[in-house]
Parts: C-alpha cells; sequence; structure tokens
C-alpha cells in the first residue's frame, strides 16, 4: 500500500529512468535491462514524452514529390460529437507546437481515424 502511495507523489512512470523496470522484456538479465535504461537515459533528449518536447529540425524542409498530376481527395470519416473534439485538440496541440502546418491543397487530403489506446 505504501508502494503505491510512493508511486502516486513522483508522478507518471517514465521509461527512462533507472527506477522503472517494470516495462523491460522480462527475457533480458539485470546486467542487460541497465545497459538499456542507461543507454536510453543517455540519449533522452532524441525521445519525446509528448508533443510539447518534439523539435523541429530547422535545416530540413520535407518535400513530398508527386508521380502525377491527378487529384486525390478522399472523404473524410464521419466521427461522433466526442471523438470530433477529441480530432480537434490534437490537431490544435500539434498546430500549436509545430509538429504540422496549415495546408492550402484542399485537392489532396487522407481520411484521419482515431484508434483505442490498449488499456493495461
Amino acid at each position: 500500500m505504501a508502494e503505491k502511495q510512493n508511486s502516486q507523489k513522483e508522478g507518471p512512470r517514465n521509461p527512462l529512468y533507472p527506477q522503472d523496470r517494470s516495462n523491460i522484456n522480462p527475457v533480458l538479465t539485470e546486467d542487460q535491462k541497465s545497459e538499456l535504461l542507461q543507454l536510453l537515459f543517455d540519449h533522452k533528449s532524441s525521445f519525446a514524452r509528448d508533443l510539447s518536447e518534439m523539435k523541429v529540425y530547422p535545416h530540413y524542409q520535407h518535400k513530398i514529390d508527386l508521380i502525377g498530376s491527378r487529384k486525390i481527395y478522399k472523404r473524410n470519416y464521419r466521427f461522433t460529437a466526442e471523438d470530433a473534439k477529441v480530432v480537434q485538440e490534437q490537431i490544435d496541440n500539434m498546430l500549436h507546437h509545430g509538429i504540422i502546418e496549415e495546408s492550402t491543397a484542399y485537392e489532396f487530403n487522407s481520411p484521419i481515424f482515431l484508434v483505442n489506446k490498449k488499456m493495461e
């Protein structure tokens, strides 16, 4: 019981910190787990725990070369009001953090859909 109270005070678990070994492959030995955790910790700036930690690489602009001039437009899937709200929040969050940018190319699109997270 005291263990649960302590973990609640520490905040969410993060696999980049050595105290959390619960999500590491159980086939690995303790030495291998320690080595893996140390490697991840040493390079933690390469990983993002959320969108606010994602960085833009300023020296490259992604370009998509089209094979032909044929327009590709697919109608979006319908969402429930709750799902539409989630989608809009995700889009707004990505726009805010510079992950995506607005486009005026309305003749090219791809439908979006939501995937539920696996509950542990």
